[in-house]
């Protein structure tokens, strides 16, 4: 079975070495160090990507700021739990984020804007110059969100995580580098840099850490046991229960704690496989667009979290899904269908139904494809040519 979510970076090997790891703190001073070279900046490291990214709003001193409307939750809450007003701008069907005339356009429309965060949605880099002089000129902060994707280079040929004053990074389950949780920020601004310490508690303070540790072998056994299916479905059913098995964008910011000291050291092994990682995606980008007669250049060849793809509409969407899971890939784990992502943050969401009229367009209609670990080549071409007999309205 192929999935988009449940454990699709791990191997039952990878399990049981994160389970057994020691804490090190010699591995998170090196990772320090390493994230402060590549980026250029000062770099502390978080349990959780949402809370690097709530301290670089709350380092920003912005009172409302501007966020992708075609993002996840926790991109808001981070936003309000740092003081903040998240203002939502609606994106483009090409880049999956806004352009610089709906940066120019909401910030006419709110001059209280002081930070924009410019999310590299499942690892697209659109040309970031534009925005970064816009940003610059308006005495607005930039913050790159680099969750989806930590190194590549925007369409423009700058590199990801060079430009803005401040960079956030994701080391959360089905990311790029996944140890299950974790975060980085990097200020880049020097006039920022003294105004941060960092988290006050270390790694490894909390309860649940235990819990966490167990994740990737609790989802590699529960992958391979949907050889047989109707009962690995109410086991599944059954964990996410009792809470053994987390759903998307659950937990608390954990804002003040640290990345637990035993997953430092699997963060710099990943980060030094990256480059093999990204050519991989590159190549399974590439079968993706070919089958599917994308001609959108920042998809076709690039080291994409996941391929997304806009069908016509939601029932399309739907059969496609069922048929997918007909044929073993279990698919319905995509993200951003609904207005507010995961949906049931849709009561605590500020989102206003109708304020990004393109976006919500996309929600009925986007569908993201697998370029983990865990997929073959194999299986994405065909993936991909089950997917090109529902898809009609192409990428463009």
């Amino acid at each position: 079975m192929i999935f988009n979510f449940l454990g699709s970076n791990y191997s039952n090997r990878f399990g049981w070495r994160f389970l057994l790891a020691r804490k090190s703190e010699a591995a998170c001073e090196d990772l320090r160090t390493r994230l402060a070279e590549r980026y250029g900046g000062k770099a502390h490291l978080y349990h959780r990507g949402r809370a690097a990214l709530r301290e670089a709003v709350r380092l920003s001193g912005a009172d409302h700021v501007l966020i992708s409307g075609f993002t996840c939750y926790v991109v808001e809450e981070a936003v309000r739990d740092a003081g903040s007003r998240p203002v939502f701008a609606d994106v483009s069907r090409r880049t999956f984020n806004f352009t610089l005339s709906g940066l120019r356009k909401a910030h006419e429309a709110q001059p209280a804007i002081g930070a924009v965060i410019v999310q590299n949605t499942f690892g697209i880099g659109d040309e970031i110059k534009p925005l970064a002089r816009y940003c610059r000129e308006a005495g607005l902060t930039l913050i790159e969100d680099l969750a989806h994707c930590p190194d590549n280079d925007y369409a423009d040929g700058e590199p990801f995580g060079k430009v803005g004053d401040l960079v956030v990074l994701s080391f959360g389950d089905s990311k790029q580098i996944d140890v299950v949780a974790g975060g980085a920020l990097i200020i880049r601004s020097k006039a920022l840099v003294s105004e941060s310490a960092g988290p006050k508690l270390p790694g490894g303070v909390r309860a649940s850490n235990f819990l966490e540790r167990l994740q990737p072998l609790i989802t590699v056994w529960l992958r391979n046991s949907y050889r047989c299916r109707p009962l690995a479905r109410v086991v599944h059913g059954f964990l996410r229960r009792i809470r053994l098995l987390r759903f998307a964008a659950d937990g608390s910011l954990c804002r003040d704690i640290g990345l637990h000291p035993a997953r430092a050291k699997f963060v710099l092994e990943q980060w030094q496989h990256l480059e093999e990682d990204k050519e991989r995606r590159r190549r399974l980008s590439r079968v993706y667009s070919r089958i599917l007669r994308t001609a959108n250049p920042l998809l076709a060849g690039q080291p994409l979290l996941r391929y997304p793809v806009l069908l016509e509409s939601s029932e399309v969407r739907n059969r496609l899904l069922a048929a997918a899971d007909a044929k073993g890939f279990l698919l319905k784990d995509h993200w951003y269908d609904t207005p507010v992502h995961p949906s049931r943050f849709t009561e605590l969401s500020a989102y206003k139904p109708g304020s990004c009229p393109e976006k919500e367009r996309m929600n009925q209609q986007i569908i993201n494809l697998p370029l983990h670990k865990n997929i073959s080549r194999e299986k994405v071409e065909e993936l991909a040519k089950l997917v090109a007999g529902f898809k009609r309205v192409a990428n463009k």
